[in-house]
């Protein structure tokens, strides 16, 4: 797949964005800071993560009974940054129906279930709470992490990593 970028309302902040097959131009919003904010999808049902293991942060996201075909590519940033992508296609996108069984449309559940994910602050990767690898409480907050090894990190100086913002 291919890939425009243009800078986003801040410096630091980059659109990616891709002409789908299905006539929409898709994408999401990079943050030099923080990585991808927002899952990118579009009405046909593909999705779309940019940076560090984009592939396994896409996978969170797979609809159950869907299979999809995973397109890994990159994508140089305004500033120069190349970051990895992951374009999750549905094997057959005429399967995937608008409307889940609860009656809940798929941009309303893959909104819900990205507000309900905190993000680990040694790596930056989503993580839903609880699915998380491993947690640490620091001065009243709960922090939770993709693996032990971020975990780690986190407790050998917490107070470096806590003061980054939180969770």
């Amino acid at each position: 797949m291919e890939y425009t970028t243009r800078t986003g309302d801040k410096a630091t902040e980059a659109h990616v964005n891709y002409q789908c097959p299905c006539g929409c131009t898709a994408g999401l919003i990079y943050d030099r800071e923080v990585g991808s904010t927002e899952l990118g999808q579009c009405c046909c049902g593909r999705l779309l993560w940019v940076g560090a293991r984009a592939d396994d942060v896409i996978s969170f996201f797979y609809e159950d009974g869907i299979e999809y075909n995973l397109d890994m590519g990159s994508v140089t940033l305004p500033w120069g940054e190349s970051v990895q992508t992951a374009l999750a296609v549905p094997a057959s996108e005429l399967e995937r129906a608008s409307e889940n069984e609860g009656g809940e449309s798929v941009a309303e559940r893959v909104a819900r279930e990205m507000a309900e994910m905190v993000t680990d602050v040694i790596c930056g990767m989503p993580v839903r709470p609880g699915e998380a690898a491993a947690t640490s409480e620091f001065s009243g907050e709960t922090y939770y992490f993709c693996s032990t090894v971020c975990k780690a990190r986190f407790d050998a100086a917490p107070h470096i990593y806590a003061a980054g913002g939180g969770r």
